[in-house]
Formats: C-alpha cells, sequence, structure tokens
C-alpha cells in the first residue's frame, strides 16, 4: 500500500470550524503537549491547512460568535 494514499473524511461545517481552531490553538499557544516531533508538527499543520479553507468565516469579524454557535450545534441536548 502506497503510504501516500489519500482518504476521504466526512465533516460538517461545525465540525471542521471547531477542529480548525482546535488546531490552531494547539499549534499556536501549546496548550496540549507539544507534537513529539517534526512528523508529527507537519501532520498537524497538513490539517489546519486542510481545514482553515472550509471555515467562510475564519477571518469574519464576529468569528468568536459564529464559533461559539458552532460549538452549540454540537453538543446534542445542551
Amino acid at each position: 500500500m502506497d503510504n501516500l494514499e489519500e482518504t476521504t473524511l466526512r465533516l460538517n461545517a461545525d465540525d471542521i470550524a471547531v477542529l480548525c481552531e482546535l488546531t490552531h490553538r494547539w499549534e499556536d499557544q501549546g496548550r496540549v503537549s507539544e507534537p513529539a516531533d517534526r512528523a508529527e508538527q507537519q501532520a498537524l499543520s497538513n490539517l489546519t491547512a486542510v481545514l482553515e479553507p472550509h471555515v467562510p468565516f475564519l477571518f469574519a469579524s464576529d468569528y468568536q460568535a459564529q464559533l461559539r454557535a458552532a460549538k452549540e450545534r454540537l453538543l446534542p441536548g445542551d
């Protein structure tokens, strides 16, 4: 099997927005343990780069409000 084979993941817009914010926080603030090596850091950067184009409000002035709304929609019954 070719280790460069691509896989398709299905995520809704709210999942993507929340994951994009999470990966940025991991990369920028180091709140979670740092990647163990450069390969993990590269994989995390690659994931962020794939997510970003699918967050239409990424640079919106009300980004935080839209992100909060996305998080609320992800929590069933809350």
